[in-house]
């Protein structure tokens, strides 16, 4: 045993630097196995392995999303979150570290409510806003028949609608995004029956989606959204403004509906009220029918920006209406010979700096009714003619002809769903591939800068493809030998060399498929 100090001390400072050592050699060894862990991992699991930018971006793609049109319930094991969660450990940590996942949360009418489980869920996306989606359709009834004379409902009641439409006021001010994929029946139900028509709090909602059809025949006005300040995004059909009340002067996007068939549109005038309801609209998506309007009815929207609108019928709203301010014109639906010419007297009436331009053309159209379309239109910088007809490519190689030349500002020429059938053949013949390049390409041929069109977009059904020396006898279903026509296609690879991007497909099995140039 040490007697003196200084010997203790020497004996203690070199204990000390041997378990320092010792501590030290440790940690390069669980280093070391951190380092093999890590490697045996990306053998084991190579989903560990992934970048993080790939990793980021699995995630975003496949989490939940209203826009998709696809719904999980949110305690349902394919939901996105908890899909990720099933992964692996280090895919669990991700998904419950990333709130934005929790934010969008769809809820089954089906479902039970299970409110418990609702708070982990919130309580996981952090306080940030929520996209909230409603969703339920009830089951026809069994026992209805619909030529008898009993009173049994068509439909079964929603299992669990009341529950779930009673919580949501206690959840309304976390709401930015909310959509109600029900029936319309049931929306009506919800505001009069178990919301009492009363007013919820809606302090952040940018954006509502209401059922469709809805808001039809209203006598009492829905006051469920009275109190929703930020919201400038109304999805859903209303006849009269005055049977929803919300900040109509406020919206800045209004759609009519989403696409889905069988929606009814709205009468030009219904059309034109909504539209002076709405002085700040910016962007709107209208799908009008015949109504009786009179002569001198005409509105100026100064602030409208982007157009879409849904024609069913020779009476429509561009003949009422004036939009100095537009910079994008959709036509949909609308098979008028008329067409260019409604277009053309509306743009000359607005004189808008439009840059964007779709409508269908499927009868022949004058070369000078184009004329005198891209003589109104100089900024235009996108283009797209959907069921074009041959005479009709033929009518834009003639404007493009003209001189001094038009359209001086125009990148992207989109030539979709091209007829296949020659105009005023006897027999009606196809059109091949080679004849189609060559129309297209003699069209482009005329313009004077050709060089300045970037993009060229071309589709067309399977039969535009379908030559009968374009098949080899062994050819797979539906499967074209396309070294066969490399030569028709030399023209375009020209175009392609001058630093256009170009882009010409053709539907197989309802699919649509590229064709190599």
């Amino acid at each position: 045993m040490k007697s003196t100090h200084s010997e203790l001390r020497d004996e203690h400072a070199a204990l000390q630097a041997v378990v320092l050592a010792d501590k030290q050699r440790l940690a390069q060894h669980e280093q070391q196995l951190d380092v093999l862990q890590a490697q045996l991992n990306k053998i084991v699991y190579p989903i560990l392995a992934l970048p993080l930018e790939i990793t980021t971006t699995i995630f975003s793609l496949c989490g939940p999303q209203l826009i998709r049109g696809y719904y999980v319930h949110y305690l349902d094991v394919k939901s996105g979150p908890r899909r990720f969660m099933q992964v692996c450990r280090r895919w669990r940590q991700i998904a419950l570290s990333t709130p934005t996942l929790w934010a969008t949360v769809y809820v089954d009418l089906e479902k039970p409510l299970l409110e418990d489980q609702f708070l982990v869920h919130l309580e996981r996306s952090a306080g940030i806003p929520l996209n909230l989606g409603i969703c339920g359709y009830p089951a026809a009834n069994p026992a209805h028949d619909p030529e008898g004379d009993d009173e049994e409902p068509g439909y079964l009641p929603l299992k669990h609608l009341r529950p779930h439409m009673e919580m949501l006021p206690r959840y309304s001010a976390r709401v930015r995004t909310l959509e109600f994929r029900m029936s319309a029946a049931s929306f009506v139900e919800v505001d009069d029956e178990f919301l009492g028509n009363s007013v919820l709090e809606f302090p952040i909602l940018q954006r509502l989606q209401l059922p469709h059809p809805s808001l039809y025949d209203v006598t009492t006005p829905y006051n469920m959204f009275a109190r929703s300040p930020r919201l400038t995004h109304l999805v859903g059909v209303c006849g009269n403004p005055q049977q929803l009340t919300l900040a109509w002067d406020k919206l800045e996007t209004f759609e009519m509906s989403t696409g889905i068939g069988g929606i009814p549109g709205l009468g030009v005038y219904q059309c034109i009220e909504l539209l002076k309801a709405m002085p700040n609209l910016r962007k709107a998506f209208l799908r009008c029918t015949s109504s009786e309007v009179d002569a001198g009815t005409m509105h100026t929207h100064p602030m409208l920006e982007d157009l879409s609108v849904h024609i069913c019928d020779p009476v429509h709203i561009l003949d009422f209406l004036v939009a100095p301010a537009l910079r994008k014109l959709k036509v949909t639906r609308w098979q008028s010979k008329d067409t260019v010419l409604a277009i053309n007297a509306f743009v000359k009436r607005s004189s808008p700096p439009l840059e964007s331009l779709s409508t269908i053309i499927t009868n022949p159209i004058p070369s000078e009714d184009l004329i005198e379309l891209f003589k109104l239109t100089p900024a235009l910088t996108s283009l797209e003619i959907r069921q074009p007809s041959r005479a009709s490519i033929d009518a834009l190689g003639t404007a493009f002809a003209a001189r001094p030349a038009l359209l001086p500002k125009l990148r992207r020429l989109s030539l979709l769903d091209i007829r296949t059938i020659d105009d005023g053949k006897e027999p009606r013949r196809k059109w091949p591939l080679k004849d189609l390049v060559a129309s297209i390409v003699s069209a482009l041929s005329k313009r004077d800068t050709p060089v300045s069109l970037e993009q060229l977009v071309v589709s067309a059904p399977s039969g535009i493809l379908m030559r009968a020396s374009f098949w080899r006898t062994t050819r797979k279903a539906n499967e074209p030998d396309s070294s066969i026509y490399d030569d028709d296609k030399r023209a375009l690879r020209a175009f392609r060399a001058q630093g256009m991007y170009v882009d010409l497909s053709h539907e197989i099995e309802s699919k649509l498929v590229r064709v190599q140039i």
